[in-house]
């Protein structure tokens, strides 16, 4: 009878422990932050191939995003306008070439361009073993084909960054 109190109280304990390899959980405001008036700068440096003269150019552009306004959109949330923009040197200052809107609601943040809303990020950000339970449908707002995307890597270093998140 002890015995089996022993081994009842035994498979009790091992089977009410939590995993010590839960998912880690970011905070999307971390990997999304919206504040008006806010900046940054990004330089995208780009190769275009030619496949018929099979020769190789290479680019690079300075792009400042900027959020500029907070409103309430269409579906009556509150979203932000940002805007990017490209530094003219003729006439030392920065030239915006594209506006679009970024909100997060419920557990999506969503960017609108052109009128198509992509489901941009899932929250909480986090990433499980299969990479299934965090996947989300890119074009969940918009009649395009679905076009499934998961994170696959979380508060990972990349390049000289300490705390990433990536999807594919």
């Amino acid at each position: 009878m002890l015995k089996n109190l022993f081994i009842a109280t035994a498979l009790i304990t091992i089977l009410s422990c939590k995993n010590q390899t839960e998912e880690l959980s970011l905070n999307n405001v971390d990997y999304c932050p919206l504040k008006v008036g806010d900046v940054k700068l990004y330089r995208i440096d780009s190769i275009l191939y030619n496949p018929f003269t099979q020769k190789a150019d290479s680019f690079h552009l300075d792009i400042q995003e900027q959020v500029a306004e907070k409103f309430l959109d269409a579906e009556n949330d509150s979203a932000y306008r940002l805007t990017w923009s490209v530094y003219d040197s003729s006439r030392n200052e920065w030239k915006v070439f594209k506006s679009f809107s970024r909100k997060t609601v419920n557990n999506m943040t969503y960017e609108t361009f052109d009128n198509q809303t992509l489901a941009i990020l899932r929250h909480p950000i986090a990433h499980s073993i299969t990479g299934i339970k965090y996947q989300w449908n890119l074009h969940l707002k918009n009649n395009s084909d679905p076009m499934f995307i998961y994170y696959s890597a979380v508060a990972k270093p990349y390049l000289n960054f300490t705390n990433t998140v990536m999807s594919k």
